[in-house]
């Protein structure tokens, strides 16, 4: 695909780009096959994918991001008085941001939404001297008329443009050389249908173990009657503290 094509491209539901994929998904337009709607978000709630996440990320943000220098002999020397050695090694940026927590947010961005983002900041003399993280639903990457990359970023009343210059992007896995792919997306079945067995079992302890009953009566009961008399059983009777107490059925009340 040329140029000319990706400036012609246009986003529709017959070819989603990655930032109406997001949008759709976010807005819980897209929901597993199991039920539940599974996005970045609420993918987390499943223990398995929060574990995989914060080892994850964890690790990436304990590890040292060190600063080197490559060396006329071809080897390498450790370099610390760049000002890059303390957006890495000590804080991300001005708001004491601490490099670590830096490094393990983005890397959970990377891992739930297949891209990780920040703007660069640079001093007067054009050296890097903050990375400020961006929020990837807010973020588009596409080409302007010139077929140079560009940032879009949303923002509360307005849009920014920032050049590719500007932006420190790491994209995982992707087919466009532009967006990296969520694993969440793709993962979407398999972890809905976690979410909707972790319910289906909490919902069955909650009901002490086993399925719901009938409470029959030979008499006619109104629909406020009927209400009420299903409140106080579920009060009563519901839940694993009330496990295996004794029913009391007054005026020909009978559980099936």
């Amino acid at each position: 695909m040329g140029y000319i094509d990706k400036l012609e491209h246009r986003d529709s539901l017959e070819n989603p780009s990655v930032s109406l994929v997001d949008a759709l998904t976010m807005n819980g337009l897209f929901k597993s096959v199991s039920g539940p709607t599974v996005n970045e978000t609420s993918a987390l709630k499943y223990g398995v994918v929060w574990a995989a996440v914060n080892a994850i990320a964890g690790d990436i943000g304990a590890m040292p991001f060190k600063l080197y220098e490559r060396q006329a002999d071809g080897g390498r020397a450790e370099v610390r008085e760049h000002p890059l050695w303390d957006v890495l090694q000590v804080q991300a940026n001005s708001e004491l941001t601490p490099a670590g927590t830096f490094r393990e947010a983005q890397q959970a961005q990377l891992l739930l939404r297949g891209n990780s983002y920040s703007e660069i900041e640079f001093d007067n003399k054009g050296r890097t001297v903050g990375l400020w993280p961006l929020s990837p639903q807010n973020v588009r990457v596409k080409r302007d008329n010139s077929g140079a990359i560009i940032y879009v970023v949303r923002l509360r009343d307005r849009e920014v443009i920032l050049p590719a210059a500007n932006v420190l992007h790491i994209a995982g896995l992707g087919g466009d050389g532009l967006n990296g792919w969520s694993v969440i997306k793709f993962a979407r079945e398999s972890i809905g249908l976690g979410l909707a067995m972790e319910e289906y079992s909490a919902r069955f302890m909650s009901n002490n173990s086993r399925p719901a009953g009938i409470l029959s009566t030979d008499n006619t009961l109104s629909k406020e009657a009927a209400k009420k008399l299903k409140s106080s059983w579920e009060a009563v009777q519901g839940g694993l503290a009330n496990a295996h107490r004794v029913a009391v059925l007054e005026e020909g009340l009978k559980w099936q």
